[in-house]
Order: structure tokens, then sequence, then C-alpha cells
């Protein structure tokens, strides 16, 4: 094109004048934008605690490091209240009075859909912003019942709302505490009866006996369950290095899928190459995560299981069933979960 058509075409542009930018504005036009949804008006209103007790009592358990029930079976319940009759509900972990007296006052009155502004008001709003231990766990409480209000309000499970990323997560039986007089056939028997429920990864404690009677525990748990089925043991951190990795060796060949907290300090460089050590890296690659002292919080999200798929061998019993999982359910009043990993995400399992 010359010079000349080129300066004509934009006179007869110009000259159209109103017209052609008309047209051009069309052409390009942008959809009417969209006001931002407003969260619901919801005002928190306050907190109680259902405590709900049992009759009997619970047995006297122990894992390798300290002991536990004996008493009256029962727990405790964060119930947070709003002005719609929306009610958050979570596990305080024993954190009841710093809950009324700490946190409660500096979120009255908030709107739970500001859960960062919530979670951020009872942080930095502390003697100082160092908030840690029992402080963190009563946050941790009240961040989930807060977001279970969110979810109740949408009808939507509280994992969506995080940012799902799968409608499914294999889950695992914890057990196989210590028990007065509990012989290795209970172990045992205990193990079956979770397999018997449908559960196909199991977890046990270990580091509460000689090392002798805890592989003798591992042997026989895993003679019963097969190959078929998962078996994670949990030391609850009783060990030095290299007693860890002594007994990883004496058990490896009965393929632990798991060894969770062989010391007390599981993060150290050490630690992990006491693992690795201990147990043939197909096994402690799959090492279930400890959350440590932000359990509570939910702000972190760890693994709570295993992650091998392993299928039953064909030809038996369970040949082509998949491991069990378990469904998230869509239900819009999610129970929160009793270990503080699963808490996090305020979930409700269903056997799929």
């Amino acid at each position: 094109m010359t010079g000349k058509q080129t300066e004509m075409n934009r006179r007869c542009f110009l000259g159209a004048g109103p017209r052609a930018a008309g047209a051009i504005a069309a052409a390009f036009a942008l959809p009417n934008a969209v006001p931002a949804a407003q969260p619901p008006s919801v005002r928190i209103t306050d907190v109680k605690f259902l405590r709900l007790r049992f009759p009997g009592r619970t047995p006297r358990i122990r894992n390798a490091i300290i002991e536990s029930g004996g008493g009256p079976p029962g727990m405790t319940q964060l119930e947070l209240y709003t002005d719609q009759g929306i009610v958050g509900r979570s596990i305080p972990a024993g954190a009841t009075a710093l809950i009324e007296s700490e946190l409660l006052p500096r979120i009255l009155g908030e709107n739970p859909f500001f859960v960062e502004r919530i979670w951020d008001r009872m942080y930095r709003y502390n003697r100082k912003p160092v908030a840690k231990g029992e402080y963190i766990r009563a946050m941790g409480a009240v961040d989930m019942a807060v977001r279970d209000i969110v979810g109740k309000a949408l009808e939507l499970p509280v994992y969506k709302l995080m940012g799902a990323f799968q409608d499914e997560i294999r889950v695992y039986a914890a057990g196989g505490y210590y028990e007065e007089g509990k012989t290795v056939a209970r172990l045992v028997k205990e193990m079956v009866g979770y397999v018997s429920q449908g559960f196909r990864a199991v977890k046990m404690k270990v580091g509460g006996e000689s090392s002798a009677v805890d592989v003798e525990r591992v042997r026989a748990v895993r003679e019963a369950l097969g190959l078929e089925i998962d078996i994670m043991i949990d030391a609850n951190g009783k060990w030095q290095r290299y007693e860890a990795i002594r007994f990883g060796r004496a058990v490896e060949e009965y393929n632990p899928s798991g060894l969770k907290k062989p010391s007390s300090r599981t993060t150290t460089p050490a630690a992990r190459r006491s693992r690795r050590r201990s147990i043939s890296p197909s096994s402690w690659a799959k090492m279930s995560s400890h959350a440590g002292g932000a359990a509570s919080s939910s702000r972190r999200i760890r693994p709570i299981s295993s992650t091998s798929t392993r299928s039953s061998p064909a030809g038996s019993p369970n040949a082509g069933r998949s491991p069990l999982w378990h469904r998230l359910s869509t239900s819009p009043s999610p129970r929160t979960a009793t270990h503080s990993w699963q808490c996090i995400c305020s979930l409700r399992f269903r056997t799929v």
C-alpha cells in the first residue's frame, strides 16, 4: 500500500467520526462488570462448651512414653454461636478457659467469613505476637469452628472452602496400645478387628517394651494380616538413634509401611538418617508426617496416612479391591475428626 493510499484511508476513517468510533467500541466491548458478592451478614455472638460424659471407665493404656485413660469416657466440644443461628463446632483440646477469657472477647461481633481477620486478631492481640503452645492450640480450635460456620452458611464442606485437591483420602486405624495384661494374641485380635471393619492400613505402638517383645508383636500382626494390609509402627520418640536403627533392621522383614517418630527429634538430619538406615526405602518413604506444635492450627495441612496403594494378590479374597478409602462428605455440616492433623480440615469420613 502506497503512502498516499494510507493517508487517504486515515482521512476516510477520521472523517467517519462518531460512526467509526462506535463501531470499534461495539466490536471490542467488554461485558458489564459484575459487582463482587458481599459476605453474608453473620456475627459471632457467644461460645459454649458441650461436655459429654458416658458410663463406665476407659482402659488404662500407654504408648512408649506416657499413660492415659482409666477414667470415665467423654469428650468436650466447642460451639461457636452466631446471630443467624449457625453454630460452628470443633474439639478444643482442653483449652476451654483460655478460649473463654482470652479469645472470645477478641472475636465477638466479627463476621466469620473474615477468617484471616479473626485469626489475626487472636494472634496479634495477645500479650505479645508470639502465640504458641496452649494458646495456639486454642486458636486452632476457634479457627476450625469459624470455618465450620462458613461451610454451613454456604452449604459446602470445609475442605472445599480451603481449596480441594480430591474427594477421597486414604485413612488408617490407629491402635495397638499397651495395656496391663494385654497379650500378643489380644493385640492381633484388635488389629484383625480393624481390618474386618474395612481398614486396609493399621498403626500400632512400639517402644514400650523390650526390643524382643516389640519385634514379636510386629511379627504376629504381620502374619495375621498378611502382606496386603499396611502396618505402620509408632515409637512416640522413645528411642535413641542407634536403638531406632537396630529395631528397624529387626522388623524390616515384616515390611512395615511406616515408622513414625522413632526418636524425640525426628526432624534432625541424624533422625532422618536413622529412618533411612533402619527401614528399606520403600517403607520409610511412606512414613506418616507428624504435625508438631502447630498441629491444631488450620494453617498447616499434613498427610495423615501411608501413601501406599498396594493391591491384593490375585486369587485372594481381596483381589480386585482397592485399598480402603474414605470419601469426603459433601454434607454442609462436617464432623470434626479426632486426630489433630485431621481436625485441621474438619472432615467427616464415610466408607466407600
